[in-house]
């Protein structure tokens, strides 16, 4: 039996997280999953000094098909760890490729709903939208700017400037109503 760490941050590859956190022992995962492919993560983990001047954008490293893949088995392990009645609340936004939006959000989450062999359950108990104020000013620059420039379809760039958090719970335990249960142990 492995050596389980509690209430401590560990550094480990999310695609073994049995191997190092004990099974249904933990009551809420908060994570935002890497970019398909805005940031080349292998370019960026090359480079030991961090520099600024880097540019990290853009990766070759997924498609669709084995992103979705990759992310079922990462998250079937956050499934085996959470305990029943947990939480996973994942920030995802779209993406975009040669001018294409990319659904990633709702392909996750249709990905996250099917139920699998072991019978693992997520449960969609809240959606946000999260309005990303500052999207589109650094980097591409204002997009919709040139598309008042130049009111042409071939002009037009798409400008992302939100993403979603989904909110899971494992199973069909109805999560505690934490303010009941904390007005409860007051009285």
């Amino acid at each position: 039996m492995p050596n389980f760490i509690e209430n401590d941050i560990i550094c480990k590859d999310s695609e073994k997280l049995t191997e190092f956190i004990k099974p249904e022992s933990v009551d809420i995962t908060i994570t935002s999953p890497p970019y398909r492919n805005a940031i080349d993560y292998v370019k960026h983990a090359k480079d030991i000094n961090q520099s600024e001047n880097k540019y990290y954008r853009g990766s070759k490293e997924w498609n669709t098909e084995k992103y979705l893949k990759t992310m079922r088995k990462i998250f079937d392990e956050v499934y085996d760890v959470t305990k029943p009645g947990g939480f996973c609340c994942i920030v995802i936004g779209y993406e975009l490729q040669d001018r294409e939006i990319i659904p990633l959000p709702s392909l996750l989450l249709t990905t996250l709903l099917k139920k699998d062999k072991q019978k693992r359950n997520w449960v969609l108990r809240e959606e946000i939208i999260w309005n990303k104020v500052t999207a589109g000013r650094k980097g591409a620059g204002n997009r919709f700017g040139v598309t008042i420039k130049n009111p042409y379809p071939k002009y037009y760039y798409t400008n992302i400037m939100h993403e979603y958090i989904f909110v899971l719970s494992k199973g069909d335990k109805i999560p505690h109503n934490l303010t009941e249960i904390t007005l409860k142990k007051a009285n």
